[in-house]
């Protein structure tokens, strides 16, 4: 991979890398590069162009702060955790309209369903989805008033290197309204 400005990197494939997935972040956006590949077999080459733009603080419609709390991070026991998320309405209505509150998951942990039934016993989540990376719960007409939701998540495959996720919450008439904080895992990480 090169570009004109003098960025060069490269990727070995062989049999010992052939499934593993490597990266590089580019360091001139907007720029051009040029790939190039030499050899016999097959290989998949990807770009994703990430956009990270924190929504000002004047126009904060949500309130979200979460918590992680342990609940068996033993070596021997695979790692488990609540996640809790406050939320409520800091718009300047009495309160909100229909919202998603969206969990990613964190690699190599999956959600706990009877986590996820529990909360469905609260009036106000309307609905739930969950795939393999992330929760969707559909919340309805929040106020100022803090809301609390508790899911577990446990750890599936051990991760080195554990990088956050986020939580998400937003308008679902106005996506733009939105508020996201990270969190990670509170069990220590695989690589230590």
């Amino acid at each position: 991979m090169t570009s004109p400005t003098g960025f060069q990197h490269d990727f070995t494939v062989d049999n010992n890398s052939w499934l593993l997935l490597q990266e590089v972040s580019l360091p001139d956006i907007p720029g051009k590069y040029r790939a190039e590949a030499q050899g016999e077999g097959c290989v998949y080459l990807q770009t994703t162009l990430r956009c990270h733009i924190t929504p000002p603080n004047s126009s904060m419609t949500f309130a979200l702060t979460v918590e992680v709390d342990p609940w068996n991070c033993s070596v021997s026991i695979p790692g488990q955790f609540k996640l809790t998320v406050h939320i409520s309405y800091a718009g300047p209505w009495s309160s909100s309209s229909k919202a998603l509150l969206i969990i990613r998951m964190l690699s190599g942990y999956s959600i706990n369903m009877d986590s996820v039934k529990m909360t469905e016993q609260n009036p106000l989540v309307k609905k739930t989805e969950v795939t393999m990376n992330e929760v969707i719960l559909y919340v309805d007409q929040l106020t100022s008033e803090t809301q609390t939701l508790t899911l577990s998540m446990k750890q599936d495959i051990p991760v080195s290197n554990q990088q956050p996720e986020f939580v998400k919450i937003y308008n679902y008439y106005k996506p733009d309204d939105y508020t996201v904080v990270e969190y990670n895992s509170p069990c220590p990480r695989a690589d230590k």
